[in-house]
């Protein structure tokens, strides 16, 4: 726990010195969805259900998106510059400094996203109950410790091919089969059943819920609470598993 929160302590020090950087990262969901908000408003399509279904899924993609490909990035960097020799001289667990690293991450990220979706929200003029604001961030909390859970296992991959092109692959073919930006309703049965098979789909789908940007309910919302919940914790435990089994051999 001391390691890992001295790598993350680190890791925002890092982030206040390059804050042009840090600010970059806050305002660049928002810069991507404006040309979006600014075609509407052009134009005059004021169908909010669509816009907010499309934009908050956007969002919710690109922050998890982009935790799971920072899990090999950050594994790839300590492989690459040999500091997980320095870790095990020192008997520390190379993955405490990638879940400090993480956490720094998903913090900076995480505000980046609030900020866009709370000016979007402004715009739609969109209101919320206390409770689905409260139950959405619980869903996006577990969805979250999902996302790097999924990291770290495509991040095994990436490091024992050393190709970081394989995280890019996995993560377009996870958040294709989440619904992403459109409803899994209109897939055809066959690809709709892969994505009911995808555990990201349920925390999306339920922040969406929440966030009353949700079409069509395939299944029930208890339903995918637990689905979320148990994939979740059968992941944690393939991932540790591969950490206590398989990384060893990468880093020696």
């Amino acid at each position: 726990m001391k390691t890992i929160l001295t790598v993350s302590k680190l890791r925002f020090k890092l982030l206040s010195i390059n804050w042009i950087d840090t600010l970059s990262i806050q305002i660049r969901a928002l810069i991507t969805v404006l040309p979006y908000l600014l075609f509407v408003w052009y134009f005059s399509q004021n169908n909010t259900n669509n816009i907010n279904f499309i934009v908050t899924s956007f969002l919710l993609t690109l922050f998890l998106g982009n935790n799971i490909i920072m899990v090999s990035m950050y594994l790839q960097e300590e492989k690459r510059t040999g500091r997980y020799i320095y870790y095990k001289l020192l008997s520390l667990n190379i993955f405490n400094s990638i879940i400090g690293s993480m956490i720094s991450w998903i913090v900076v990220s995480f505000f980046g996203i609030l900020i866009s979706y709370s000016i979007v929200s402004i715009i739609l003029q969109s209101s919320f109950e206390i409770s689905s604001l409260v139950l959405a961030f619980v869903a996006l909390l577990i969805t979250t410790i999902l996302s790097v859970l999924i990291g770290i296992i495509i991040s095994y991959f990436v490091v024992k091919k050393n190709n970081i092109r394989i995280v890019f692959y996995s993560f377009s073919i996870l958040l294709f089969f989440s619904g992403n930006l459109y409803p899994i309703t209109v897939f055809p049965l066959p690809l709709r059943v892969v994505a009911l098979l995808n555990p990201v789909y349920y925390g999306l789908d339920l922040v969406r819920y929440y966030l009353s940007a949700n079409y069509e309910q395939i299944v029930s919302v208890s339903v995918e609470w637990l689905i979320l919940i148990v994939s979740t914790l059968i992941i944690a435990i393939i991932s540790t598993l591969l950490i206590k089994k398989k990384f060893a051999n990468l880093f020696s």
